[in-house]
């Protein structure tokens, strides 16, 4: 049986006859790792360090730099500048803005008879002044 096994067989033993946990004394064992089952290596291939190795995507040259100026602006202001502005002929038709009205719906919920006004002012707390 094994060591282990054979301690806690001994220690369920001592305690169905009542003797006290305390009192209980095994000798400790010690820590042994599993048994894994040994199979070969996975191969990977490995690169040639005979060779320098390959640069990365991200650190080849570029082919031919960008300006750092606008290229397109003598263009644009050519054509913008190229003939005179059309003249509106009837005026623009009204568009409906998706800007929100706050006395769109004020009739929604107006009251039929108001709220009588309350004459004297609500209770305030004045917190006393500290030095």
């Amino acid at each position: 049986m094994h060591k282990t096994r054979m301690a806690v067989v001994t220690m369920v033993l001592f305690l169905s006859l009542g003797v006290p946990f305390a009192t209980v004394r095994t000798e400790p064992v010690a820590f042994q790792p599993p048994k894994l089952p040994e199979k070969p290596y996975s191969r990977i291939p490995a690169p040639d360090l005979t060779q320098p190795l390959l640069l990365p995507i991200l650190a080849t040259p570029a082919p031919d730099r960008e300006p750092f100026t606008d290229v397109t602006i003598d263009s644009s202001r050519a054509a913008a500048l190229s003939g005179p502005l059309p003249i509106r002929t009837s005026p623009a038709p009204f568009v409906r803005q998706r800007i929100p009205d706050p006395f769109e719906h004020q009739n929604t919920i107006r009251l039929r008879t108001p709220l009588p006004e309350d004459p004297y002012p609500p209770p305030t707390i004045v917190p006393p002044l500290t030095k």
